[in-house]
């Protein structure tokens, strides 16, 4: 009995030196583990980090961009109103043109005129026996 109660506690220290060194590689793991927790906590902290950063970078693009919007829509604006001064101009440009062509049929209109006056008076003067001088076309 005494053998096997020797070999009954040579099997326990073997057991609890087995533990041991597990609670020894346990430590080494919870430390290990610890390490990975702080590393993904700083790179949680790092990442939040930079996605207000990048908030914050898309929010200053986002004030640019509603202000080149308005310069644009002010662009606009006066480009409708020059657009509508040309439209005026243009109308009165088309009005000019017709003025002018009907002033060129009067003075056709006035030339022809001329043109019998001129019969006429070489006509009268024929019949005088008188000379005129004309225009000469």
């Amino acid at each position: 009995m005494a053998h096997r109660l020797a070999t009954l506690e040579s099997h326990a220290n073997w057991a609890t030196e087995g533990i041991m060194k597990l609670w020894d590689r346990a430590d080494h793991v919870t430390g290990a583990i610890g390490l990975l927790s702080e590393d993904q906590r700083a790179f949680r902290n790092e990442m939040a980090e930079f996605r207000t950063e990048v908030a914050a970078r898309f929010n200053g693009i986002d004030g640019r961009l509603d202000r080149v919007d308005g310069r644009l829509d002010s662009i606009d604006g006066r480009l409708d109103r020059v657009d509508g001064r040309l439209d005026s101009v243009d109308g009165r440009l088309d009005s000019m043109d017709g003025r002018l062509d009907r002033m060129d049929a009067r003075f056709d209109s006035m030339d022809g005129r001329l043109d019998r006056l001129e019969g006429v008076v070489g006509a009268i003067a024929a019949h005088l026996g008188v000379q005129v001088q004309t225009s000469g076309d």
